[in-house]
C-alpha cells in the first residue's frame, strides 16, 4: 500500500473507534487502537522509502516508471468520464501538480516524456495494434508538421524545469598586459551576468471525434503522443528562431529578436552571406556547427549557376559547413553559429484539461493543452543571421 491508501485505511479504522460510541466494548476498542498503531508504523515506514527514494535520482526513476506505466488514453478516458485518475495516472498527476508549486489544478498533468515514446502501433499491423482495432476502422492518415530543426541543430536543452531558471555567466576573461622587470601587474575586472528562463505557456485545443473515442486505447494513445509531440516540437523550434519575446506576443524571445542582424556585403549572394556569417562568429572565438536557411533561401540556392550555366551545390554555397533547412519562417533568413549555444528549457508537464460536455450534441470529445518552455542564449555572440535579398 502507498501512504495515500494507508491513511485512508487509518481514518476508517479511527471513525470505527469514534462508531463505538462514549461507553465502547473494550476489547473492540483495544484491537481498533492496536490496529491504529501499526498503521502509524506502516505510515512512518512508507514516508523514510519515499525520503530514500527522493535521495535517489527521482527524475530518472519518475521518468522509467512513466515510460513503463503510463496511459495517455487511460488518463483521459478517466477525466472525461467525471470520476478523476486512478491507478499510477492519478499518481503522476498529483506529482507534477506538487513540482509545479501545488495550487487549484483544473485539468489533470501529463509528464512531457510520455511524448518521447517511439513505439509503432498501427492498424496494418497485426502483431501491434491492428488486432485490436475493429476491422470497419481504416489506419488514421495523420497530419503533415513543419519539421523541428532546431534542437537538431545541436540546441542545448535543458528539461525538467520547474520554476524560474538562472545560470551564471561570464561575460569576459583575463586582461594580458606587457609590463617591464619592476612593473606592477594591472588589475582585471572580470564582469558576469545571469540567463533567465521562465516559464511561458502554449495552449492547444484538439477534438476527438466520436469514432476515434470508439477505437481502442491504444490507437487512441498512439494518435495523441504523436500529435502532441509534432505540434509541441514544431511550436518550440518555431520561437527558437523567431519568437517575440514581447508582452503581447507572451512567446519566449527567439534568436531573431535577440540578435542584431548581420548586414552582408552582397545581400544577394548566399555564399558571401554564409562567409560573414562565419567570419561574425570566429571574431567572437567560436566556431560555426552548421547552417539554419529558410526554405525561401534555399529555393534560391538550389537555382544559383555559375557563368557556364553549371549548378553551383547548395554545400558549396555553404562552404562545407552542415546547412539544414527550415519551412517555420517565411522570410528569407539564414542563421548559422555554434549551435550548443541556444538554450530551450523545458518544463516538468503538459496540463490537459478534459472536456465532454461542450461538444456532447456529436458526441466529441474537447482536449485543451498547456505546454510551458523558454529561450535563452547562453553566448548571443556565437549565433549570427542575415537576410537575402532576392536577384
Amino acid at each position: 500500500m502507498n501512504i495515500h491508501h494507508l491513511n485512508e485505511t487509518r481514518n476508517a479504522k479511527i471513525e470505527a473507534l469514534k462508531a463505538l460510541g462514549s461507553n465502547p466494548d473494550q476489547s473492540a476498542f483495544n484491537a481498533l487502537e492496536a490496529e491504529v498503531r501499526a498503521l502509524d508504523v506502516q505510515i512512518g515506514n512508507a514516508r523514510k522509502i519515499e525520503a530514500f527514494e527522493r535521495a535517489a535520482p527521482a527524475d530518472e526513476k519518475f521518468n522509467s516508471e512513466v515510460r513503463g506505466k503510463y496511459s495517455l488514453s487511460k488518463a483521459i478516458r478517466e477525466a472525461a468520464e467525471g470520476r478523476g485518475l486512478t491507478g499510477f495516472e492519478a499518481e503522476a498527476s498529483a506529482e507534477l501538480a506538487k513540482r509545479a508549486g501545488g495550487g487549484e489544478e483544473r485539468g489533470i498533468r501529463i509528464p512531457m516524456s510520455v511524448l518521447a515514446e517511439t513505439r509503432d502501433f498501427t492498424v496494418a499491423n497485426p502483431a501491434s495494434a491492428g488486432n485490436t482495432v475493429q476491422n470497419q476502422y481504416g489506419e488514421l492518415v495523420g497530419a503533415l508538421f513543419p519539421q523541428a530543426k532546431v534542437i537538431g541543430m545541436g540546441a542545448t536543452v535543458i528539461s525538467g524545469l520547474r520554476g524560474d531558471f538562472v545560470a551564471p555567466r561570464q561575460l569576459d576573461g583575463a586582461a594580458i598586459k606587457w609590463i617591464d622587470e619592476n612593473e606592477a601587474a594591472g588589475n582585471t575586472d572580470v564582469s558576469f551576468d545571469n540567463i533567465t528562463m521562465k516559464p511561458h505557456t502554449a495552449s492547444a485545443r484538439m477534438v476527438l471525434s466520436r469514432r476515434i473515442l470508439l477505437q481502442n486505447g491504444v490507437s487512441l494513445e498512439q494518435l495523441l503522443k504523436a500529435d502532441l509531440a509534432r505540434a509541441i516540437a514544431a511550436e518550440i523550434d518555431r520561437v527558437a528562431l523567431v519568437g517575440l519575446g514581447t508582452p503581447a506576443s507572451k512567446e519566449p524571445k527567439g534568436l531573431k529578436a535577440s540578435l542584431t542582424a548581420i548586414v552582408p556585403g552582397d545581400p544577394t549572394d548566399i555564399s558571401d552571406i554564409a562567409a560573414d556569417i562565419l567570419g561574425s562568429v570566429a571574431l567572437e572565438n567560436d566556431t560555426t556547427s552548421g547552417f539554419l536557411a529558410t526554405t525561401s533561401v534555399m529555393n534560391l540556392a538550389r537555382k544559383v549557376k555559375d557563368s557556364t550555366g553549371r549548378s553551383i551545390s547548395v554545400a558549396e554555397q555553404f562552404h562545407g559547413i552542415r546547412t539544414e533547412e527550415t519551412n517555420q519562417v517565411a522570410d528569407k533568413l539564414i542563421f548559422g553559429g555554434n549551435w550548443s549555444a541556444l538554450a530551450i528549457g523545458i518544463y516538468d508537464s503538459l496540463s490537459m484539461i478534459i472536456d465532454p460536455y461542450s461538444l456532447s450534441a456529436t458526441g466529441q470529445l474537447a482536449l485543451t493543452t498547456f505546454a510551458d518552455c523558454d529561450v535563452a542564449l547562453r553566448h548571443p555572440k556565437s549565433l549570427a543571421y542575415a537576410t537575402v535579398t532576392s536577384v
